[in-house]
């Protein structure tokens, strides 16, 4: 009886926890620097701010005064942003980290999406490189 137990426990839990989303994202944004790099990295984080707004990110007060940004979002998710500026390129990172949440609608794709398309639309991005590792389910091609 308390093998029956231990196992319904066992395949509750792996069934429980498949449904649960988890990921690491990291992208590097290579945008080319105009003549005046300290506006355009200001933009940028502007925009950043203004998106986490929008989705109602809490801000990491750790981060104040530097030049890092950091977000909590809601129940586990966590966001970095900070700048590299190398010759005339700057070079936007971020990592973002998240668990539990839909896997069939991942949390936050919308706002990593837009992120990214709102630097394609304001700045001269020259290279992106996006690496991302989740358990999330892809939809099955007929």
């Amino acid at each position: 009886m308390l093998n029956l137990i231990k196992l319904l426990t066992l395949v509750f839990l792996l069934g429980f926890s498949s449904c649960f989303y988890s990921t690491r994202y990291v992208a590097k944004y290579d945008i080319k620097n105009s003549q005046f790099a300290g506006k355009t990295k200001a933009e940028i984080l502007e925009q950043i701010n203004n998106l986490s707004n929008d989705y109602q990110l809490q801000e990491d007060v750790k981060f104040n005064g530097t030049d890092t940004l950091g977000f909590f979002g809601s129940p586990y998710h966590y966001f970095k942003f900070w700048t590299v500026n190398k010759d005339s390129l700057l070079t936007l990172n971020l990592i973002y980290y998240g668990s539990f949440g839909n896997r069939k609608s991942p949390p936050y794709e919308t706002f990593l999406s837009q992120v990214s398309d709102s630097l394609n639309q304001n700045f001269n991005v020259i290279k992106t490189s996006i690496n991302e590792k989740s358990n999330r389910k892809t939809k099955k091609k007929s």
